[in-house]
C-alpha cells in the first residue's frame, strides 16, 4: 500500500488530489514541518530532504509533486490524468514545472524573504518583488483558462490540482479573486469533482466555503 506524507493546504495538496482521483489505497501521514521534533523524525525515518509531499511506494520513496503526480498518472493510464499525445504531455509537464519553479518560488519570496537573504534591510524589497511575481503567475493562469475549462483545454489533468493550490495561496495573500473570473470558475468546477472534495475535506480546506 502507498503511504503519503503531506502538510494540509501546502503544495502537497496537488499530489493529494491526484491520489484521490486515482482512487488509490493509501495511508495518510500529516507532517507538521513547523514542529522541530516532528520534522527531525520525518527527515530521519522517511524523507532525508525533509520536504512534502513524499510518497512511499512498493519500490521506494518518491518526492516532489511533479514526480509523484506523473507516477500516479502513469500508474492509472485509463484515467488520462496526463495527455496521451506526446507534445500535449510535454506541455502539461511544462506547466507543472512552471508552478514548482516559478509560482511556488515567487510566493515563498513574498511570504518568507528570509529564505533568500540574510540582509534584513532587503526583506521589504524582496517581499514586494515576490508578491508582484506571484500576482503575475495568477494572471498567467487566468489567461490560460480564458478559453478552456481545464488547464490543458477540455481534458482534466493533474495540472488542475496544482492550479487549485495556487488559487488557495492567492486567497491567503488577499488577492481580489473577482479580478480573475476564469480562474474562479475553474475553482468551482474543481469543487464539483468528488475526488477533489475528498482531499479538501480531509485537509479541512476553507476553499469548500466558496461553493
Amino acid at each position: 500500500m502507498l503511504a503519503f506524507y503531506h502538510t494540509p493546504m501546502s503544495c502537497s495538496t496537488a499530489s493529494h488530489i491526484a491520489l484521490e482521483e486515482c482512487a488509490e489505497t493509501y495511508s495518510r501521514h500529516r507532517i507538521r514541518l513547523y514542529k522541530p521534533d516532528e520534522h527531525a523524525a520525518y527527515k530521519r525515518d522517511v524523507n532525508p530532504l525533509g520536504t512534502v509531499p513524499a510518497l512511499q511506494t512498493e519500490r521506494g520513496l518518491l518526492t516532489e509533486n511533479l514526480a509523484i503526480m506523473c507516477y500516479l498518472a502513469d500508474r492509472n493510464p485509463q484515467l488520462q490524468l496526463l495527455p496521451l499525445d506526446n507534445f500535449e504531455r510535454a506541455q502539461c509537464l511544462s506547466f507543472l514545472s512552471w508552478i514548482a519553479s516559478s509560482a511556488q518560488i515567487a510566493r515563498r519570496q513574498s511570504r518568507a524573504p528570509q529564505r533568500f537573504t540574510d540582509d534584513e534591510a532587503a526583506y521589504p524589497g524582496l517581499s514586494s518583488s515576490g508578491a508582484i511575481k506571484f500576482k503575475a503567475c495568477v494572471a498567467r493562469i487566468e489567461e490560460r483558462l480564458a478559453n478552456s475549462s481545464w488547464i490543458m483545454g477540455e481534458q482534466y489533468t493533474v495540472a488542475d490540482g496544482y492550479a487549485l493550490v495556487v488559487y488557495h495561496w492567492a486567497l491567503l495573500d488577499n488577492l481580489d479573486m473577482t479580478l480573475y473570473p476564469h480562474f474562479s470558475a475553474h475553482l468551482q468546477r474543481m469543487l464539483q469533482r468528488p475526488a477533489v472534495r475528498r482531499a479538501l475535506v480531509e485537509e479541512k480546506c476553507r476553499l469548500l466555503e466558496l461553493e
